[in-house]
Formats: structure tokens, C-alpha cells, sequence
């Protein structure tokens, strides 16, 4: 499967998620992982193939196993973000057009020295380095921008793939400039294996790329609004539906020996009417019919 077409297929948790969010008699928030609500599954699925877009890039660069994984997408504050920070971080600023959003990037100490350590030569085979407790020097500042911006590039290029964005960097931030603040921000966090022990790097985004759950802060029309296009390509993608009228188990041996003429009898379904699923998951019960010449089916209940 060509990899345009496989990264158009949604996994069942996805798509039950995002039914379930839609869904107006249902609860707005749904399963995704433990902690990820169903207005993150855009999100998140961007941010999944931005960490196999990136661990490829530095395996190959490296010539070492690097992999990124996404863990989590969660809701915080700026006072909880800032809580989290040491006070040798810094934290990268950016920005994304259109629309002017800001994002922020955090990548752990541990991330950074085993980058740099690449970077000046260390071998496949050579000890993970040690990571200094100090502030960043200079030096090592330069390198933490320059390895922000080979990732800020990848998260572009994968974004890309969804609605044309424009991403670029800005100032570097101390721990300082996020102790106080409630405004909500979606954190991605990630899991990094092959540069040192325990390694992370975290994104925040802002609401308005992935939409609030809460009634009391926007109305239909308002969330309508402030859907991203990324929210909207997700949403356009094509599902399969499948209508149909019962199921046979029969030896494969028999299978082997059809030939044309041959009837198959069928078990009935536990429900009345054609079964219509919807990626192989059973949604509705619906009739045969025909609509304009061609056939067709009519939900008549849900399961």
C-alpha cells in the first residue's frame, strides 16, 4: 500500500473516537490512549507520523536505531507546564501560518546532549552521554536551535501532508516565562529511544488547533469556526460501508471446490435487516433499496 493511501486509513480507536465526538446524543469526550480526549485524534495522528517521519530521518542520518514515539496528548495549563521544567530548560517558540498560532517547543536535556554527542562523532556502539546539570552554554544553546530547527522542518513537512502550513522559530524562553498563566494548551509528549536513558520532547499547542469539549465555551457555530484544516482534512477522509445480509463458516476445503452455480446458504444475523458496518465495526441496521437506479441501504436503527 502506497504510503499516501495507508495514512488515510483511520485505526478503529480513531474512528470510534471521532464518531463519538460527532455523534450529538453522545458524551464529547472518547477514549484515545489513556488520557487523550476525542478532539485530540487529529492532533495526534499528525503528531504520530511527525515521530516516524523524524525517527527516520535521524536513524538514517545516524546510522543508529533513533525512535520517536508519541505516548501521550493531554490538556494543561501554563502554570502546569511550567511546573514541569527545570531551571536550565529552555523552550523554543514558534510560530504557524496561517493563522498565527503559537507553539512551543520543549526538548529534555537528555535529548539535546544526545543529539549533540552525535553530532560531533560518537560512534553506534559508544557510551550514552553524560548530561550536564549546568545551564547551556552558548555554544550548546546554538546547537539546541539548530536541532529544534531540523525538527520544527520535519513537523512542517509532515503537517504539509494535511493543509499547507508555514512553521518557523522564535525566541528561546526560560522556565520563568510560563510559572503563571491559566490559558489551556493541548501537550504532546514524546518518548525518545537510541541517544541516551530516558529522553523526552514535548509540543504545545493552542486550543484552536484542536477544538474544546467544553459547551460553556463555544457555541456549534463558534466551534465550527475555529476548527483547524487539519481538524477538517481528518474529517473528510473516506471510511468504508459495508451492508450485509448474513455470514457462512464453511471448510476451506469446500471454498476450494466452489464453482460457478453454487449456493452458499447464509447464517442470519442476530439483528433483522443488513448489518451496515462501517470500517468492519458494526453500526446500523438498515433495508435494501434503490435510490436514483443504483443500490442502496436505509439506516433504520443503530446498534
Amino acid at each position: 500500500m502506497a504510503e499516501a493511501e495507508a495514512r488515510n486509513l483511520l485505526s478503529k480507536e480513531e474512528l470510534a473516537a471521532l464518531l463519538d465526538e460527532l455523534r450529538a446524543d453522545s458524551p464529547a469526550r472518547a477514549a484515545f490512549g489513556e488520557s487523550t480526549a476525542a478532539r485530540f485524534v487529529p492532533l495526534a495522528r499528525i503528531l504520530g507520523e511527525f515521530a516516524e517521519d523524524q525517527s527516520r530521518a535521524l536513524s538514517t542520518l545516524h546510522q543508529r536505531a533513533i525512535l520517536l514515539s508519541l505516548i501521550d496528548v493531554e490538556e494543561v495549563t501554563m502554570r502546569e507546564f511550567g511546573a514541569i521544567l527545570l531551571p536550565t530548560d529552555r523552550v523554543l517558540e514558534l510560530w504557524m501560518e496561517p493563522g498565527d498560532h503559537r507553539l512551543l517547543l520543549l526538548m529534555g536535556r537528555s535529548f539535546v546532549y544526545g543529539w549533540l554527542a552525535l553530532a560531533f562523532g560518537a560512534k553506534p556502539d559508544s557510551p550514552m552521554m553524560a548530561v550536564p546539570e549546568r545551564p547551556y552554554t552558548r555554544i550548546e544553546e546554538r546547537f539546541l536551535r539548530r536541532a529544534a530547527g531540523d525538527l520544527v522542518q520535519q513537523l512542517q513537512t509532515t503537517w504539509s501532508f494535511r493543509s499547507q502550513v508555514t512553521i518557523r522559530p522564535g525566541d528561546l524562553l526560560e522556565p520563568a516565562s510560563f510559572m503563571a498563566g491559566t490559558e489551556r494548551w493541548g501537550m504532546a509528549s514524546f518518548d525518545v529511544t537510541g541517544l541516551s536513558d530516558l529522553c523526552r520532547l514535548r509540543l504545545l499547542v493552542p486550543q484552536a488547533l484542536y477544538g474544546s469539549d467544553s459547551a460553556d465555551e463555544a457555541s456549534g457555530e463558534e466551534r465550527a469556526e475555529v476548527a483547524s484544516a487539519l481538524q477538517r482534512a481528518v474529517l473528510d477522509m473516506q471510511v468504508r460501508i459495508r451492508a450485509e445480509a448474513g455470514f457462512a463458516q464453511v471448510p476451506l476445503r469446500q471454498v476450494a471446490e466452489l464453482q460457478v452455480g453454487d449456493v452458499i446458504p447464509l447464517e442470519p444475523s442476530d439483528v433483522r435487516g443488513l448489518v451496515v458496518r462501517v470500517e468492519d465495526e458494526a453500526k446500523y441496521v438498515g433495508e435494501r433499496g434503490t435510490v436514483g437506479g443504483r443500490l442502496a441501504v436505509q439506516l433504520i436503527d443503530s446498534l
